[in-house]
């Protein structure tokens, strides 16, 4: 029941003038062995036919209890945590959403309300005949599976036709990350990608490589570069993601790792020695502006990522030293000195 968030980053291109569409790419990495069952994400698209459910194949692969899991190139859906017990969704009052910005009703996997109490597994609202969000399911594509880490990466991609030309902020948001964070433990995230719209294509986002995980060493300080590139050109800027960029419900304590910093031209990252062992959760964003004063720059295009920094203590790792070893003296007898 726990599609446990990892990291994530959003890019976009606009792909034409009139009408202004946008194509989102959206890679993500979730908790593999959470994906078990059609209602925790093993299922493709789902069709209304006679009333009922005809869905594409389930996940082909095969998880470490040899039950079902996903494999490279099945397609799955993106839920709500839920609860067993209570059978109520678990999201802490932040569904899990791509959202395009304006008007149209966002791709979800927010569940349908169960009573308290019960043991009703609550189904995804896109799952539900009649519901408006019938067939806008969170779906993607797995490019990747690591079972050492339980680690499964998603691709998903979105075309979206805006009303209108101007400026929209896209966002990903849900609940939750993993209760063993160091930073933002069990928190909601949302990201935002800012869409600024052309009337001259191309025009596209800046994009980041995806990173899957940074490690550190306890006791060592850690300087790495965020690599981000964008087609046109332009000048790129970066910068932590603020506390509410983080967590959008419980603001006070949240926000990237106490004493991380960033170079705001070169993407250079600082973490710093002091930092305990464990997982360390931080959002950053790089953003795109095009040419105009020293002073005001106009903004051309924002994405985020999401993305953990591992720090190891290697002295726990270690293995025990091997007990002292007991120098023994043989004796003979001899004749007595004359």
């Amino acid at each position: 029941n726990a599609q446990i968030f990892q990291y994530a980053t959003v890019r976009w291109r606009q792909e034409s003038v009139l009408p202004p569409t946008v194509r989102f790419q959206m890679t993500s990495a979730w908790k593999w062995s959470a994906f078990t069952d059609d209602l925790t994400g093993c299922q493709a698209t789902c069709q209304n036919v006679a009333g009922g459910l005809q869905c594409e194949k389930d996940c082909t692969g095969t998880g470490a209890g040899g039950g079902k899991a996903p494999a490279e190139g099945d397609r799955v859906s993106l839920y709500d945590l839920f609860s067993t017990s209570a059978g109520t969704p678990m999201n802490r009052g932040v569904p899990l959403v791509f959202d395009f910005g304006d008007a149209a009703l966002p791709r979800t996997g927010e569940r349908v309300a169960a009573p308290i109490g019960t043991r009703i597994r609550p189904k995804a609202k896109c799952r539900t005949i009649g519901n408006p969000n019938f067939n806008l399911c969170l779906e993607g594509y797995v490019q990747d599976i690591n079972k050492d880490t339980d680690t499964m990466i998603v691709q998903s991609n979105f075309v979206r036709v805006y009303p209108n030309p101007g400026i929209f902020v896209a966002s990903f948001q849900g609940c939750c990350r993993s209760m063993t964070l160091v930073n933002n433990p069990n928190s909601p995230w949302k990201i935002s990608s800012t869409v600024v719209l052309a009337s001259v294509l191309p025009n596209e986002s800046p994009a980041i490589a995806i990173i899957p995980e940074i490690t550190a060493i306890k006791g060592e300080s850690l300087s790495f570069s965020i690599t981000a590139f964008q087609p046109e050109n332009h000048v790129l800027s970066y910068r932590l993601g603020t506390a509410e960029e983080h967590n959008p419900v419980d603001i006070v304590g949240a926000g990237p790792p106490e004493g991380l910093t960033i170079d705001s031209a070169t993407g250079l990252l600082f973490f710093p020695a002091k930092f305990a062992a464990g997982k360390h959760s931080c959002v950053l964003l790089v953003e795109a502006r095009g040419t105009g004063t020293a002073v005001n720059k106009p903004l051309r295009g924002r994405v985020p990522i999401a993305f953990l920094i591992s720090v190891i203590d290697i002295n726990s790792k270690l293995p025990p030293p091997p007990p002292p070893t007991l120098n023994t003296v043989t004796h003979s007898a001899s004749a007595p000195p004359s």
